[in-house]
């Protein structure tokens, strides 16, 4: 939870104020890691380890039902994975953070196009298609664009099919 909150800081104070320079925000970031370095009652040392869940759980966070990110996009981030420690303390994670933000909505505008396109006409419900709660959201993100595509398709049908039963 700690963790999850230290990602989610880490990308929101890189980016909160578009009036604020880039070297601001990065020292906002940098200055909370310390302070919660030095305050916390069980701080984790930021160091690789750190790092790596950080990664995990910035992903975890901003697409949190695996509607956005493909694993290769994450592949596409895997060579800093280990490297965000030491970005954070050299104030030099926000062109990292830019990066990660620029392709977040890159997708997002591509999965509202992709909307447009599916309600321009109407969804087969003969088609049977399978929709496991138990395993919602998936554990992994989708390993291609054609399972993150089918992944979102149902997940939609099923969020459409939800609304048409509680308003019945």
């Amino acid at each position: 939870m700690r963790l999850c909150a230290v990602s989610l800081l880490l990308f929101l104070t890189a980016g909160i104020s578009c009036a604020q320079s880039a070297n601001n925000k990065c020292e906002h970031a940098g200055s909370l890691i310390s302070l919660i370095e030095k305050n916390h009652i069980q701080p984790l040392p930021v160091n690789d380890e750190w790092s790596e869940r950080v990664f995990t759980n910035l992903f975890d966070q901003l697409d949190p039902l695996h509607l956005f990110f493909t694993h290769d996009d994450l592949n596409a981030f895997i060579a800093q994975q280990h490297q965000l420690d030491n970005l954070v303390k050299e104030n030099k994670h926000c062109a990292w953070v830019s990066t990660v933000s620029e392709h977040l909505k890159k997708r997002v505008s591509e999965y509202k196009l992709r909307l447009e396109q599916l309600f321009s006409k109407s969804f087969d419900y003969t088609v049977a298609d399978q929709f496991d709660l138990a395993h919602f959201p998936p554990e992994n993100f989708a390993a291609s664009t054609q399972q993150l595509e089918a992944h979102r398709k149902a997940y939609l049908k099923f969020q459409i099919l939800m609304r048409m039963y509680l308003e019945s």
